[in-house]
């Protein structure tokens, strides 16, 4: 792999960024940095998608193909939704009450096709800024 590439990775990976106020910032200049840091990366897993559903897209095809039942399909989800909504923290009581039907959503979501996760990239090691020297235009607009 490129050096450059795993060195902006490390970058990227290990310096902390401080608390900034909200807004748009503009940073031009030259920074000496020292790097000195393992990079891996893991391998692709597969996982089922249950937070990346889009629902909208979900409950629209699941109203088309309700039929004569999408009106009482129609009232069952925003029922649900509006209760799920308003319990909060609640929520995880409720669901230990209903362990047959969570055991059932799970069967059923276990049937979605898998999805392809890219493995971790992993840094372990530091990277140290030992200098940054701001072009004219950013210092003036600094001080």
């Amino acid at each position: 792999m490129n050096p450059q590439v795993l060195a902006e990775i490390a970058i990227a990976k290990t310096l902390e960024a401080p608390k900034l106020a909200p807004g748009k910032y503009h940073v031009s200049g030259h920074a000496v940095i020292i790097i000195d840091a393992d990079v891996t990366k893991g391998e692709p897993t597969n996982y089922t998608p249950t937070t990346h559903l889009p629902l909208k897209a979900v409950l629209a095809i699941a109203l088309k193909k309700a039929g004569v039942q999408k009106r009482n399909i129609e009232k069952i989800v925003l029922e649900a939704a509006t209760e799920a909504l308003g319990n909060g923290a609640t929520v995880g009581e409720e669901l230990a009450v209903t362990e047959r039907a969570l055991k059932a959503v799970e069967k059923m979501l276990a049937k979605l096709p898998p999805q392809t996760r890219e493995g971790a990239t992993k840094v372990n090691g530091t990277v140290r800024v030992i200098s940054f020297v701001a072009t004219p235009e950013v210092a003036s607009m600094v001080a």
